[in-house]
């Protein structure tokens, strides 16, 4: 992969695991624990160590949102840390629900805009 581009492969094959969640996958999770921890249990949300991205990944942070600046845990800082903190505080299945759809859009947006902020443009120093 050169530096200009970034594998899109596991961003949308996130985004389609967000949106194929639905309530009820929620509430079933949330009925053995917090509502935090039902995003963990369905997408490995929250840690380095279960992350669909970190692990395809690798764990390299500059493979990943922090390709452009190089920076660490990007995924949760700058533009996307809105969409983080609505899942991590997430606090009833339907708040969840639509906070795992506010990050799908969110990172569905974020990489239709990738080769501008690349280049300095919009949120490029995210």
């Amino acid at each position: 992969m050169n530096k200009s581009s970034i594998d899109k492969t596991p961003f949308i094959a996130l985004i389609k695991r967000y949106r194929e969640i639905t309530i009820e996958d929620i509430e079933r999770t949330g009925e053995k624990h917090y509502y935090s921890n039902a995003a963990f249990e369905l997408t490995g949300f929250g840690s380095c160590f279960t992350c669909t991205l970190c692990n395809y990944f690798s764990h390299n942070c500059s493979l990943c949102y922090g390709e452009r600046k190089g920076k660490l845990v990007a995924c949760l800082s700058g533009a996307h840390e809105e969409t983080y903190r609505g899942i991590s505080i997430a606090c009833a299945a339907e708040e969840l629900f639509e906070a795992f759809n506010e990050r799908a859009d969110h990172i569905e947006e974020w990489l239709e805009r990738y080769d501008d902020i690349k280049k300095g443009g919009e949120n490029g120093e995210d």
